[in-house]
């Protein structure tokens, strides 16, 4: 804003000194005017005199239309500015009443956003796997890895749901606790 309101004291002065031009140059053809009646000075002179004027007068016209339409281009960048400081306000607003937050606790998994991402309402973000929902259970008979010989079974928290699949690597795992 300062850029424009410099501008516009700049056409401000523009404007006055085009006013002065205006004004001396209808002084002058009012000077010129009688004289050339009276035959005291060329047409010449009084043509000259009047052209003068009247480009004075256009040039104070034109200062006169810049200097308002700065002015209104000022009025205008005012108005967006305004509005954008209005927008980040509310952007701030609702910022601060979001709060995200895990509904159980787990691990995240499927995870499709980088930093910066924009999330919205009930699109898909991301998964969180319920550290509770889930146990495994292998076989005690299940001691060594003779060709996928081991099978691990995997049930859900209702049980209504089995999963199998082969063990290829026996691994120390802490008991899951009681359900």
């Amino acid at each position: 804003m300062p850029v424009d309101k410099a501008t516009i004291e700049s056409l401000r002065a523009q404007k006055e000194a085009a006013d002065e031009a205006a004004r001396l140059a209808t002084i002058n053809l009012g000077r010129v005017t009688p004289l050339t009646k009276d035959g005291f000075a060329s047409k010449q002179t009084y043509d000259n005199t009047l052209t003068t004027q009247q480009q004075s007068v256009a040039q104070q016209r034109n200062a006169k239309a810049t200097l308002e339409r700065e002015k209104q281009t000022l009025q205008l960048h005012q108005v967006a500015v305004a509005t954008a400081r209005a927008a980040r306000l509310y952007a701030e607003w609702r910022l601060s009443r979001t709060d995200v937050t895990a509904p159980v606790d787990g691990q995240i998994t499927n995870l499709r956003l980088a930093s910066g991402d924009y999330v919205s309402p009930g699109g898909p973000a991301l998964a969180i796997v319920d550290a509770s929902a889930w146990r495994v259970i292998a076989g005690s008979a299940c001691r060594g890895i003779a060709g996928n010989a081991c099978r691990a079974v995997s049930a859900c928290r209702d049980c209504t749901r089995l999963i199998t699949s082969a063990a290829t690597r026996l691994a120390r795992i802490n008991p899951a606790p009681a359900i």
